[in-house]
């Protein structure tokens, strides 16, 4: 992974595309070396414009400091490595508590955002909305783009750089060091460019990434998204379970060899029973399962929603192809070099398909 120290070459356009938050955490790591501001510390300035870092002389914003400080190391520890508390410091915990999680996230879009490509640039293709509609609309009852606008171009860059920093930070606050270069990371990472361009064209992104967190759920709202029932039931692919409750997304998960439907039902069983997931103990089954006490509960299973992410229908002419195709030596819909294709031919486990 990259590290945070490595955007000294940076520019202040790629600057620009952080947030506030970010671009906070990101100066405070190399100005102080405690968590929250010393008393007496300068107030922040707003975030500031391109034109203001670019003026003679800069204005102070955030984007004039962030500009300023690239090349100085970080001074802040992670505070597990603490060992004193400076008494005078502002700011309550919950506000700088992400600090560090905030300057990576950001700092791995400015190192990466480009590498594989841009999403904006696969959106400029009419014959990449033609194969989102055969791999993904068999039904016909999908809504999918019929052309991009400016809007939606730039949506799909902000998407591409927020999921390459969660899926960054994932690596490294999830994963042991011994995984942190598995080929199936890389492979979705070389991915993610098409996989933010095709969320845009089937609208199941918010509108507005600029103001969301870390940790704030990235997908539109429900009604963007088919049920998987009636003949979407039958497809496979990537699920999403929506609880009705709370309005919130809970759940995604992925299906092959059987039909979303067959997927819902399996859940619903496993629901009524003591399980070790996570999943079940969060929403049991409320048809007398004897697991309505359990204090962890969130919610009911029969409050779930289960909702097509993208779904195919393999029998569909030309639908594989296109999906195990390499995108750029065979015209297909992916990056799919034969070295990922070797290396998925080989795992083995229970219900795995040839591809």
């Amino acid at each position: 992974m990259t590290s945070r120290e490595e955007v000294i070459d940076v520019s202040l356009k790629q600057i620009k595309q952080a947030t506030a938050p970010q671009l906070k955490a990101f100066i405070h790591v190399r100005k102080y070396d405690t968590y929250a501001r010393p008393v007496g510390s300068e107030k922040r300035p707003n975030k500031g414009s391109l034109e203001d870092a670019e003026a003679n002389p800069p204005v102070d914003c955030l984007l004039t400091q962030a500009n300023n400080v690239k090349e100085l190391p970080i001074k802040l520890m992670a505070r597990s490595q603490q060992r004193t508390t400076n008494a005078n410091e502002i700011d309550s915990p919950d506000e700088t508590s992400q600090v560090h999680h905030q300057a990576d996230v950001w700092t791995v879009y400015t190192n990466t955002h480009d590498e594989f490509g841009i999403a904006s640039d696969i959106l400029k293709s009419d014959i990449f909305l033609s194969d989102i509609n055969l791999c993904f609309n068999s039904t016909g009852n999908i809504s999918v783009a019929t052309e991009i606008n400016s809007e939606m171009a730039n949506l799909a860059d902000t998407l591409q750089a927020r999921l390459i920093a969660r899926l960054a930070v994932h690596v490294q606050q999830r994963l042991p060091p011994t995984k942190h270069n598995h080929w199936c990371l890389l492979w979705f990472k070389k991915n993610i460019p098409i996989v933010s361009a095709t969320m845009v064209v089937l609208n199941h992104v918010k509108f507005d990434l600029t103001c969301l967190g870390g940790n704030d759920c990235l997908l539109s709202i429900q009604n963007n998204f088919r049920f998987a029932s009636n003949s979407e039931g039958d497809l496979e692919g990537c699920y999403l379970y929506f609880d009705r409750n709370r309005s919130v997304w809970v759940r995604s998960g992925k299906v092959t060899g059987c039909s979303f439907t067959t997927r819902h039902d399996e859940h619903k069983k496993a629901s009524k029973n003591e399980h070790e997931s996570q999943f079940y103990a969060w929403f049991p089954s409320n048809d007398g399962s004897g697991l309505t006490s359990n204090i962890e509960r969130r919610g009911w299973f029969e409050n779930l929603d289960q909702n097509v992410a993208v779904g195919i229908d393999r029998t569909v002419d030309g639908v594989m192809r296109l999906l195990t195709a390499d995108r750029d030596t065979e015209q297909g819909f992916l990056r799919f070099e034969n070295e990922f294709k070797n290396k998925i031919e080989k795992v083995s486990f229970n219900g795995a398909r040839n591809i």
